[in-house]
């Protein structure tokens, strides 16, 4: 199995080993049912059992073959006296050396030496949910790329209970929310941006679904140049072990049921607002005319350039600004939401009885739809491949 690392990187599906005493057994099966249902990850249990505090060590350096453990620290399985000398190398050198995260939750008051908590280290003996959230949040911080992965709006404001509503609704496990306002939604998604592999907020302003989709699966690094329910497809194999969160603002009931990744992914609509004037279309044939030195921007600017492009009445600007916009999703890859653009333009082409334009608008769906397993039947005969075709480039979704 496969686990999210990087953007664009992979590595196998990780193992966590508990060490602890039998008395702790329903706790740590507590834990591992909360991990489990946040984390791709392998749990065992019966490997690091600690029948005596003579044997503490040695199930400890053992657990520490696997690349995450979790040593629950109570009065039963710790030594006494701790012996610096055989501690200090099982608990503090072989971790660091083996670059395996060793995880030390106190449990029930005991005595144990204090630079365990200098290192990873959480606290269970009070509230019992802040303790879950804080393991979640080391495990994280270890095997996800972190702040690389949060892309939110600057905040305002703090949400209060707001923000632990959604936490235990969102953050604690998945699941999905709607009609948060904006101002909550941001405040959560700030709170609790650590809660997750990555923490995403998408503007659905005039976007359809296949572009609501192509920019999901863009934050998270991944190039999917299928139709959309490949795409879709894609999407929720790569969630199924990734704990992300995004945030949809401006979609509506039947978008975010689209889009909806389900797996390990949280995903919260927010209230409908009122939504931003688009650019004047002066300025976004402008933008778009130099979309490779500005590629950010114009990603950013695609719900301004679908409203224009659907309401012009100039098939000259329409031309102008869809060629644009196609060779972009081209750079991209984003083949499905080309299509789109393709369509918009060959209804234009056909309104104008443009035949040179309806050839090669027709060349290039054919090149998408034949990517996509699909065959194109053109209601213009193709007779020949256009010399100055817009051809788009094909990109493997299966590499």
């Amino acid at each position: 199995m496969l686990l999210w690392t990087r953007v664009g990187q992979y590595k196998s599906m990780r193992s966590l080993v508990f060490c602890y005493a039998p008395q702790d057994s329903e706790l740590v099966h507590e834990i591992g049912r909360f991990l489990d249902v946040n984390l791709a990850l392998n749990c065992c249990y019966d490997e690091g059992v600690v029948q005596t505090p003579a044997e503490f060590l040695d199930v400890v350096g053992r657990a520490l073959s696997a690349e995450l453990a979790v040593v629950l620290l109570s009065p039963e399985p710790v030594p006494q006296p701790w012996r610096r000398g055989a501690w200090e190398p099982v608990l503090l050198e072989q971790p660091r050396e083996l670059g395996n995260l060793l995880v030390f939750a106190l449990v029930r008051e005991c005595q144990f030496p204090a630079l365990l908590r200098r290192e990873p280290f959480c606290d269970f003996t009070g509230d019992r949910i802040s303790g879950l959230r804080s393991l979640k949040r080391l495990i994280f911080r270890h095997t996800a790329p972190g702040d690389d992965l949060v892309d939110l709006p600057a905040i305002g404001l703090r949400g209060g209970e707001a923000v632990e509503e959604l936490r235990s609704a969102l953050a604690d496990l998945p699941g999905t929310r709607s009609g948060v306002s904006r101002d909550a939604a941001l405040a959560f998604a700030h709170a609790s941006a650590r809660d997750f592999e990555g923490a995403f907020w998408i503007d659905c302003a005039r976007r359809t679904s296949c572009g609501i989709l192509a920019e999901m699966a863009s934050r998270l690094g991944l190039r999917l140049s299928g139709s959309f329910e490949q795409n879709r497809n894609a999407l929720r194999k790569f969630c199924t072990e990734r704990r992300c969160l995004f945030v949809l603002e401006h979609a509506d009931g039947e978008q975010a049921d689209a889009v909806a990744p389900g797996g390990l992914a949280s995903v919260l609509i927010t209230a409908r607002g009122p939504i931003p004037d688009p650019m004047a279309l002066t300025d976004v044939v402008s933008l778009f005319a130099r979309w490779a030195s500005d590629e950010k921007r114009c990603l950013r600017a695609l719900g301004d350039a679908y409203y224009h492009l659907e309401n012009t009445t100039s098939w000259q600007t329409l031309q102008r600004l869809g060629s644009a916009v196609l060779s972009l999703l081209k750079n991209q890859d984003r083949l499905a939401e080309a299509n789109e653009v393709l369509e918009l333009l060959l209804a234009g082409a056909r309104a104008q009885n443009d035949d040179d334009a309806l050839h090669r608008l027709n060349w290039d769906r054919s090149w998408i739809l034949g990517h996509w397993g699909e065959l194109y039947v053109s209601t213009t005969m193709i007779l020949h491949a256009p010399g100055d075709s817009m051809q788009l480039g094909l990109f493997d979704a299966q590499s």
